[in-house]
């Protein structure tokens, strides 16, 4: 077994990582120069969501197939002909305000309940920026693997367009399907009575009104179906998570019809 990672880098890898360990300008175009990656060949493809590009020279640059969606940029950034954009996904945040965006960054990396929701309030109350602020939420919305941190995101949350509701949805349905599963020995996997329990409990503290209808709707066919009670103790995992995803998949439906 490998006691170092040095054993697996190679000697260019290894310049490479020390070029960048003594760099003082931290900025994107210049860690692309001094780590010796190609403009024009090495991001293509890749998940490139939520970078600080402002000030960033991205001429010569080749992100055709990579995800920009929320990437920040202002006026400084330099994007001409030699950038190219072909089938790149891309939701500029357009930024001539640091504050906000040094503020974001803060709650990207907010390691408690109570910290995140107090700078998601600061970010939503005290900026004007209704449009950035939105892509930056529906990005982290997304992304989380935390049911408490999509409930702090998503409270904050206020669809405007019905892509907006289906980030919303699919978040969930990851969730979901996340917090009924859990981790035995060999990689094995069983469905967790408790984690989707847990789940659902938190879930009824949101009030976005979408997560709010996925769970009416979960909860009807519950009823139906003469399931009343949540005690894990006789919980039917199975059933109650394929109702669960049958109801965001019903809202799913229904907000994708709005954009045919």
């Amino acid at each position: 077994m490998l006691n170092n990672i040095e054993e697996i880098l190679s000697e260019e890898e290894k310049i490479s990582l020390l070029r960048i360990q003594k760099a003082v300008n931290w900025s994107f175009s210049n860690l692309v120069k001094i780590s010796g990656l190609d403009p024009k060949l090495d991001f293509q493809n890749l998940d490139l969501r939520e970078l600080d590009l402002r000030g960033e020279d991205l001429r010569g640059f080749n992100f055709r197939g990579s995800d920009l969606r929320g990437s920040v940029r202002d006026d400084s950034t330099l994007i001409d002909k030699t950038t190219i954009l072909a089938d790149t996904q891309i939701d500029w945040i357009e930024s001539d305000n640091p504050d906000i965006t040094e503020l974001m960054s803060k709650i990207q990396s907010a390691s408690s309940k109570t910290q995140k929701q107090e700078l998601v309030a600061e970010l939503c109350d005290n900026y004007n920026s209704p449009d950035h602020i939105r892509q930056f939420l529906r990005g982290q919305i997304e992304r989380t693997a935390s049911v408490e941190n999509f409930v702090v995101l998503v409270d904050r949350f206020e669809p405007k367009h019905t892509n907006d509701k289906i980030a919303i949805l699919r978040s969930l349905r990851k969730l979901a399907l996340q917090s009924a599963k859990k981790r035995r020995a060999k990689g094995k996997s069983q469905f967790s009575v408790i984690g989707f329990s847990s789940f659902i409990k938190q879930l009824e503290s949101s009030r976005n009104n979408a997560v709010l209808t996925v769970l009416e709707n979960y909860v009807g066919q519950s009823y139906k179906a003469g399931r009343v009670s949540l005690d894990p103790k006789v919980f039917e995992i199975s059933d109650d998570l394929t109702r669960f995803l049958e109801a965001v998949e019903t809202s799913d439906k229904s907000s994708i019809q709005q954009l045919l």
